[in-house]
C-alpha cells in the first residue's frame, strides 16, 4: 500500500501485530464527532463518506475517502463531521491500526 511504501520492513513487522481487519455494513457509521480518536483506519474496499448533520436533521455528504486512503486518529475527535461506510450495498473492509 502507498501509505507504507517508505516504511522499513522491521517496522512493518512490528506494526503487523497491531493491525486488525474490520468490516462495516453498508451505511454503518465508523465514528462521529467527539468519539475517541484511538485508531487509524485504512480503507481497503468500499467507500467512506464524510457527512455533516444539517439543522433540519438531514445529512449532507461533503466528501469521500476511497480505498488506499486513511482516516481517524487523534485529530478526528475535534471535527464537526462524521464518517459513514458505503459500499453500494456491500460491506466495506478496513484495517484498524
Amino acid at each position: 500500500m502507498e501509505i507504507f511504501k517508505d516504511v522499513d520492513n522491521a517496522v512493518l513487522h512490528v506494526l503487523s501485530d497491531d493491525l486488525e481487519q474490520v468490516v462495516f455494513s453498508d451505511g454503518e457509521t465508523l465514528f462521529r464527532q467527539g468519539d475517541p480518536g484511538e485508531a487509524l483506519y485504512i480503507v481497503i474496499t468500499g467507500l467512506l463518506k464524510i457527512a455533516i448533520n444539517q439543522r433540519d436533521g438531514s445529512e449532507k455528504v461533503i466528501g469521500e475517502i476511497r480505498p488506499g486512503k486513511t482516516v481517524g486518529g487523534y485529530w478526528a475527535r475535534s471535527l464537526d463531521y462524521w464518517f459513514k461506510a458505503f459500499g453500494d450495498g456491500l460491506p466495506g473492509t478496513f484495517i484498524r491500526l
